[in-house]
């Protein structure tokens, strides 16, 4: 399903986007996504001080639909379940930690596809 966002909706970053490459420097904490939005154009999109994230190369290929930042709150809703378990389980971090990081400036990322939510945890997202 495509989304055309024809004007800007607050917390929404970008649509429409099938990814072709996904790089994840974990040492300088960037993750760097470069994609092609509504089958047109290329875009690089770079995630700065990147703490976590659920997308890695394995997911060339999916598109993301809406990707979008989300709060701690609705991290909780069972839409999320399963990015909020893998968050949790993978990272070893809990509520306490998460607001934490999201009151020292961090964003929590959400990145809806076809084959489920993947969350970022970052500084800032570069468009």
């Amino acid at each position: 399903m495509n989304w055309e966002i024809r004007e800007s909706i607050p917390g929404a970053y970008f649509a429409n986007a099938r990814l072709v490459q996904v790089l994840s420097d974990e040492i300088s904490g960037v993750l760097y996504i470069r994609a092609v939005v509504d089958e047109r154009e290329e875009q690089v999109f770079i995630y700065e001080g990147m703490y976590y994230s659920q997308l890695e190369e394995q997911h060339v290929g999916i598109v993301i639909t809406l990707a979008s930042e989300m709060t701690q709150a609705e991290l909780t809703e069972p839409e999320y379940a399963k990015a909020a378990d893998r968050l949790y389980n993978e990272c070893g971090i809990d509520d306490v930690f998460l607001k934490e990081m999201l009151k020292r400036g961090n964003h929590l990322f959400v990145h809806h596809t076809d084959q489920g939510k993947y969350l970022v945890l970052a500084k800032r997202l570069v468009l």
